[in-house]
Parts: structure tokens; sequence; C-alpha cells
């Protein structure tokens, strides 16, 4: 979206990557951005010969970089090569699943980085403070997915997680609430949207549970949004995030969520009883005490439904990018 947005006011954009789908990325990217990929070769010092090769040949006026280790990656890269360097920090870094020693190469190096950009404030402040005096804080943009309308009657029937299959996810604490969800109200489904390493071991706990009719894990969605079509409730049981798009996602289109309250995301985009129910990290009775309530509560599900427009208003692609086009002409001065 933000290369989209840069190529239609008619700047030149490259996208480099460390991989890519042998048809293309996975989104859809503007026909005047160029894209790039170091498929088939592998290790740290590759990826860094990958990056300089490309700055070396497009020249770029700046470059921005997103990620804890591609940050440190580029750093590296453009040493030497007084080129602009936004790096912008996507995770928790304390938490995340990477080396410490990620963290601290990027405390160093950022010294040279012109901008840091975190998703949230608090994110912010929990960085080092050798980035944190040049940071700004810019969330992500979020587009309303089209959807089948709740009807807002009776019991809620579709429960819907997305994300990668892996630990930082808690799809496995998702799992033991959706038990006791199960056993209060036997109709009541869930999807777990993603694809990850954890797959072998969730399918054999949501066996062992006896959810197998009841917890589908049909791997990634064919396309953006797809799971929004006729969801009723999304439940978010992330240990820790950057800012946690699907649940900006899900409240800019309307759907109620129930979410961990871990850092960081959720108490930025849930306002508690008013467009979703933040609960104790890791509280899984609690969890699955949320999900009881509003399953049942047909009226509190399309109120939540109806308070979209703040949040689009806060997280709409206008308001964002704006914020980007500030932060990459201060840069460029």
């Amino acid at each position: 979206m933000l290369s989209r947005h840069f190529a239609q006011r008619g700047i030149s954009v490259h996208v480099t990557a460390f991989s890519m789908p042998e048809n293309g990325p996975y989104f859809d990217m503007h026909e005047t951005v160029e894209t790039s990929a170091m498929n088939g070769r592998s290790g740290q010092f590759r990826r860094i010969a990958h990056v300089r090769s490309v700055v070396r040949e497009y020249r770029p006026d700046i470059v921005i970089s997103f990620l804890t280790k591609v940050n440190v990656v580029t750093l590296l890269a453009t040493s030497g090569m007084r080129i602009p360097v936004i790096i912008s920090e996507r995770n928790n870094p304390r938490l995340q699943d990477a080396h410490p020693m990620w963290s601290k190469l990027q405390a160093v190096l950022g010294l040279r980085a012109t901008k840091v950009v975190a998703l949230t404030h608090k994110g912010l402040a929990d960085l080092q403070p050798s980035l944190r005096w040049r940071g700004v804080v810019i969330p992500n943009p979020i587009v309303p997915f089209a959807r089948v309308a709740s009807a807002h009657t009776g019991e809620a029937q579709r429960l819907v997680s997305i994300g990668r299959l892996v630990p930082q996810k808690g799809f496995d604490m998702l799992l033991k609430a959706m038990r006791r969800i199960h056993s209060a109200c036997p109709d009541v489904t869930l999807t777990i949207y993603g694809e990850g390493a954890q797959r072998p071991a969730l399918e054999a706990q949501r066996d062992a549970l006896g959810l197998e009719t009841v917890v589908q894990l049909p791997g990634n969605t064919r396309e953006m949004g797809e799971w929004a079509h006729e969801t009723d409730i999304v439940l978010a049981t992330s240990r820790y995030e950057g800012f946690h798009n699907v649940i900006a996602e899900a409240t800019v289109s309307g759907i109620p969520v129930i979410s961990f309250d871990c850092d960081y995301g959720p108490s930025d985009l849930i306002n508690h009883g008013q467009n979703g129910l933040l609960v104790p990290p890791g509280d899984v009775d609690k969890l699955a005490e949320s999900a009881l309530r509003l399953i049942r509560e047909p009226e509190t599900r399309a109120l939540m439904a109806a308070r979209s427009q703040d949040m689009r208003d806060r997280l709409s692609p206008d308001r964002v990018f704006s914020e980007w086009d500030q932060l990459v002409s201060d840069v460029a001065q």
C-alpha cells in the first residue's frame, strides 16, 4: 500500500525482498513498482550483499526498511553510501522470536538511521534510547473489508482468528478456550486462518480436545480479507504484537473483537466495551467467558459493529500516508 501510494504520486519505487513466490508478490503491487528478490540464496552476508547491490544499481534518494533483522541488514548494506535510511520496527523487540543480538545491533547501527518509525507510542517508548529520540509513530493504513453483515439476532455462529501458526499468536490458548465455548454453545465454529510450523501440534491439540469437527485450519486465505466475509466475532490471542493488523482490520470493518491485552496494539485499537473486549493476557477462562457473552448478546454485537467509523477515520490510508509524506519530505530536505 505504501509503495502504491508513492507510485501514484509519480515517485519511482523499487521493492526488494529476501524471498518471493514464483508467481510474484501476494499483494497487489502498482504497475510501475519494480520488484526483486534474493530467491535461492541464504545467509546474512548474502542478504547484505543483495541489498547493497540493489541500492547501488538504483541509487535511491531514500531507503525504507521494515522489521528488526531487515533494518540491521539494510543499515549494514548502505554503510558509506550517504543515503538517508528510514528504519521501521513492526514487532515487539523485547519479546519477538529472534536472538537478542538483533535488537542490540539495531540499537547500535540505528545511530546511522535518519528516522525510526514505530507503530504505537508504547512501542516507541520501549525502543532503546539511541532509536527513540529520532522516532515517530505512524500506524498501519487499514481499508475496511467487504463482508456479509451479520443479522445480529440470536447467537453468533462463526468465530475466526487469523495469523501465522507460531507460538507468538497463542492459538494453543485459543483452542483451550474453544473447548469451553463448544461445551456451552455446540453450534459455534472456529476457523483459524494461517500457516506455519505449529500446524501439526495445533491439529493434534484440536483433536485431543475433541474439536476436530468444530475447528478448521484451512491455511492461508486465497485473497486479502476473505476471512471477513461472514465472520461474527474475531478472537485475537497473541502473546505479543507490534500493532496487530487483524484487530485493526476487524474494527474498521465493523466486526467485534475479543483480544488478550498484550503489548502492543490491542488497547490502541479496542475501546473496551465499545468496539470489542479486552481480557488479561493469557487468561483462557476470561477469554472463553467474554466470547460466550458476545455470542449470546446480538444487541451488543450490533452496537460494536456500528462503532467502526472512529477507527476508520484514524487508520484511513489518506491520513496515514499524509504522515509518511511528511516524514519522507523531512528526510529528503
